[in-house]
């Protein structure tokens, strides 16, 4: 007998984009394009009698063109009759789950290649503070926001994100030697006094931190396309699940990020 109630999900990575307030914009149409001021204008002293100096701002444009996302999954036929609860079901669920997981591991690590997307990394002016491979110290880590700050780039709500060894690593550094406070509290959830999100999407040994709003993941059509074909695989009875996103990720301003992947071995 099949206990339907005490079915066993799979452990999953953590999705942190929407917590950590990166910004989705759906339903776009052809390649877009942001306008974007990239320096502004000049301001001078005049003398009396003296005419102004003319200057000019600077634009330019983040531009996204979709990168398409698939998954896809067949379903033999004794799968779907002996299965309970419906095979078909848990699969469209988790065909939707690995698209998110595929984009939310892109945003991150996205190599430009071979139809993905580029990773927030390659975004103009994207801070790189220096940690010591293994051992960051509280210096280094203030450098995080230090650097935002330089660039006059801090916004309204910072989070911190990393990886659960990144995460161990700093709840055990102290601040200032023996005895004094931990860089990262477990018990509050922050760090320096924001807030962070953990999960193993993320690449190894590496720490976030800035204002996510500044990271829009462009979204072309209606979503999720989910495709239910019955006819490849009909000599078999089984079915073929396919599901596909058109995404981009698009980041409005680097100097609001910064990151590092030396902060653990």
């Amino acid at each position: 007998r099949i206990l339907a109630g005490e079915f066993i999900d799979l452990l999953r990575t953590r999705s942190i984009l929407g917590g950590l307030g990166v910004r989705f914009l759906p339903g776009l149409v052809g390649n877009v394009a942001i306008p974007k001021m990239t320096a502004g204008a000049t301001g001078y002293w005049v003398a009396e009698a003296s005419a102004i100096t003319g200057s000019e701002p600077t634009l330019g444009q983040v531009t996204g063109t979709p990168h398409t996302a698939g998954v896809m999954v067949d379903i033999s036929r004794l799968l779907l009759n002996q299965s309970t609860p419906a095979a078909e079901m848990i699969t469209r669920d988790e065909l939707i789950e690995r698209l998110a997981r595929t984009i939310q591991i892109a945003v991150f690590a996205g190599t430009g290649h071979d139809g993905q997307p580029s990773a927030i990394t390659t975004a103009t002016g994207i801070n790189t503070p220096p940690v010591t491979q293994g051992t960051p110290t509280m210096s280094e880590i203030l450098g995080f926001p230090g650097s935002i700050f330089a660039d006059n780039a801090a916004g309204a709500t910072m989070k911190w994100a990393m990886t659960a060894e990144v995460w161990a690593k700093l709840a055990a550094t102290a601040t200032n030697g023996n005895g004094s406070p931990l860089l990262l509290d477990p018990i509050t959830g922050k760090m320096l006094g924001y807030a962070y999100e953990q999960s193993e999407d993320l690449p190894a040994n590496s720490l976030w931190f800035g204002d996510w709003s500044t990271v829009n993941i462009g979204v072309w059509g209606n979503g999720v396309d989910l495709n239910v074909d019955d006819k490849t695989l009909s000599s078999s009875g089984g079915l073929r699940l396919v599901a596909l996103q058109d995404v981009d990720v698009m980041v409005r301003l680097g100097q609001k990020l910064a990151y590092s992947t030396t902060v653990t071995n």
